[in-house]
């Protein structure tokens, strides 16, 4: 008798099929997500700040950790198993973005909570 864990070749295929289908909406709801969530916390940092400077420092900060993490997380990646670290970085960064509005109600500065926390999320981004 075979164990509940096992999985035939046919079953594994037909798993894999549905896993590559779901990889393009997955792809293009990230991908609208991080499109509004880098929009939004322009215009929140623009009505803060009332400079369009701010809203350069806020890119600025977003593009800092996909530069200069990259290579360690790719090393990173290279060591630990993809899946946990994803979930990881699943993780926090689901903790960075329910960070700012909390940090916001508290009566936090709104300028430092969406920098810092757009650049937490970009640094996930780069790990992910």
């Amino acid at each position: 008798m075979s164990s509940p864990a096992a999985v035939s070749p046919v079953e594994a295929i037909r798993r894999s099929k549905i896993a590559e289908r779901l990889l393009v909406p997955a792809g293009f709801i990230t991908t609208a997500g991080n499109a509004f969530q880098i929009t939004a916390a322009a215009i929140l940092v623009f009505t803060a700040e009332k400079t369009t400077l701010s809203v350069g420092w806020l890119f600025i900060a977003v593009s800092i950790p996909q530069v200069a993490l990259a290579v360690m997380f790719g090393k990173l990646a290279d060591r630990v198993d993809r899946r946990t670290l994803c979930v990881i970085a699943d993780l926090v960064s689901a903790v960075s973005a329910f960070a700012l509005p909390v940090w916001l109600w508290i009566g936090g500065p709104t300028d430092i909570g969406s920098y810092i926390a757009n650049f937490m999320l970009a640094a996930t981004t780069a790990l992910f």
